[in-house]
């Protein structure tokens, strides 16, 4: 089992809480998401639950999807 960080775990949910967020502003289930990134379902439901998170080029394409700043994913609150 892959260990993290304290800094790391605060990161993965920060990013798992706004995507949920998202995904209910833009009334977007998880297999829709899944299709539009070409990621499994349970990729997604991995980023969803904060024991994964997206690399660099996911997250380019997450954002681009979603029509935010990748920065939106990991901010405290709006």
């Amino acid at each position: 089992m892959k260990s993290y960080r304290v800094e790391d775990s605060a990161m993965m949910y920060r990013f798992s809480i706004n995507l949920k967020q998202q995904l209910v502003e833009k009334n977007m289930t998880v297999l829709m998401l899944s299709k539009k990134t070409n990621q499994n379902v349970r990729t997604v439901y991995r980023w969803l639950a904060g024991t994964n998170i997206p690399n660099v080029f996911e997250l380019l394409r997450l954002a681009d999807i979603l029509n935010i700043k990748i920065d939106d994913l990991f901010r405290w609150g709006k």
